[in-house]
């Protein structure tokens, strides 16, 4: 027990001590409001300043949005002229060269005998 008695006269000298020094502090934050109020008034003009800031952000990100809204319109209509324009350049070709493959099929037999002729001629 006298070593539990010994701390407790040991701590009984300084924390009164201390209580009052944070009781002293604790009044002299309590009274000065004067000292708090600008630094409150600096965060909310921060705030504001932030929240503008955003604001103006967010206006500027839906004019791009719009922007590209409109110029994948733009693209999307060009893309789709000239898929119709090769569709169309495609189906030309096609329809010549099967005209020639035609052709070329009808001559045929004719070179085959101009050919046979000319090795018979030549044997």
């Amino acid at each position: 027990m006298k070593i539990t008695e010994a701390v407790l006269e040991a701590l009984k000298e300084p924390v009164p001590t201390e209580l009052l020094l944070i009781r002293q502090e604790l009044s002299a934050l309590k009274s000065s409001p004067a000292l708090t109020n600008p630094r409150l008034k600096n965060v909310n003009q921060l705030l504001a300043d932030t929240n503008q800031r955003l604001s103006d952000l967010n206006a500027h990100l839906v004019a791009q949005s719009r922007r590209l809204d409109a110029l994948r319109t733009e693209l999307t209509a060009k893309i789709e002229a000239v898929r119709v324009e090769l569709t169309e350049r495609q189906e030309a070709l096609h329809t010549d060269l099967t005209a020639r493959n035609d052709e070329t099929n009808r001559n045929l037999p004719a070179l085959q005998s101009d050919l046979t002729n000319r090795l018979d001629q030549v044997r």
